[in-house]
């Protein structure tokens, strides 16, 4: 009905819908029933013509912003920044918000969707009554109304099926994602465990290097103390009579501390030799049972 206008490369929302109106039913036959309500033809069809335009936004809004957040993500994804913690946030960020907006599309057209049912409803064309009365050209210009109306309603159906779709699909990737980089970071951290367990190992060695090192001082400087004191010459010195009183000194202390340092590890040794000889011995005992059994 808007388009019946004079100037007809004229947009809809820059024409007057009164004078449209109006001169529709001056022009346009109609056919109205008793009922006050069915001459309020024109003016439904005009309302249906802008929620038309309106269904027609949404559509090419949700389809936009998809595909928008499909390139992006793909963009993201396939780029160097994606790699950097700082970078990898300001793409969080940047999806959280498209995930935001598309919720609110969402609710925008579920929003719409109740008032075009609303909308059927107000305008009778759910009322039987009403749609069977009239002449049959009255009641087919009501059907073909109602399915007008239906087809709207059903298209916001599918544009909210889909962006449905696509949300939960986003929810899952978002969800992959996380695990992916969940592994990463444990990947890392068994890395630098690896590595810490390696420095570790490395200071270990050095360490027990320096024992040893510590082992052999204390046994040499006792010797080097001793022989310093009987180095004074006369008869103490080397091939002296009293020479012998250096051996007798000198080693029983250096036994005495290689014994006083080594017990520990002697011990050890021992204990362990134990434990392994014990286990041969019990997996030995385990083993008779058996060939008894076979026997």
């Amino acid at each position: 009905m808007l388009d019946s206008v004079k100037d007809e490369f004229a947009q809809p929302h820059e024409r007057s819908i009164s004078d449209a109106v109006a001169k529709a039913y001056n022009d346009a036959p109609l056919e109205v029933t008793d009922d006050p309500f069915s001459a309020t033809y024109v003016a439904r069809n005009c309302i249906r013509a802008v929620w038309e335009q309106r269904v027609w936004w949404d559509e090419s809004e949700v389809y936009e912003t998809v595909y928008r957040n499909v390139w992006n993500h793909q963009i993201n994804q396939s780029s160097l920044a994606s790699e950097d913690s700082e970078n990898k946030m300001v793409i969080d960020n940047q999806a959280m918000s498209e995930y935001q907006e598309l919720m609110r599309i969402q609710e925008g057209i579920r929003s719409n969707r109740h008032e075009i049912r609303a909308i059927i409803w107000k305008f009778r064309l759910r009322d039987k009554d009403y749609l069977s009365a009239g002449t049959p050209e009255f009641q087919n210009l009501m059907e073909q109304e109602a399915k007008l109306w239906d087809f709207l309603d059903e298209k916001l159906r599918y544009i909210d099926d889909f962006l449905n779709d696509h949300m939960k699909m986003y929810s899952a990737r978002s969800t992959m994602e996380e695990t992916y980089e969940s592994k990463m970071q444990s990947r890392e951290s068994m890395r630098q465990t690896r590595e810490a367990n390696r420095q570790t190992a490395a200071a270990n060695r050095m360490a027990r290097s320096s024992g040893q090192l510590t082992k052999i001082a204390t046994i040499i400087v006792p010797c080097t103390f001793v022989a310093s004191i009987f180095s004074m010459g006369g008869d103490f010195a080397a091939g002296e009579s009293l020479f012998y009183v250096y051996w007798i000194i000198s080693v029983p202390i250096t036994l005495g501390l290689l014994f006083w340092i080594l017990h520990e590890d002697v011990a050890d040794a021992v204990e362990k030799s134990k434990q392994w000889f014990g286990w041969r011995k019990r997996i030995k005992s385990r083993r008779k049972p058996i060939e008894k059994s076979d026997a």
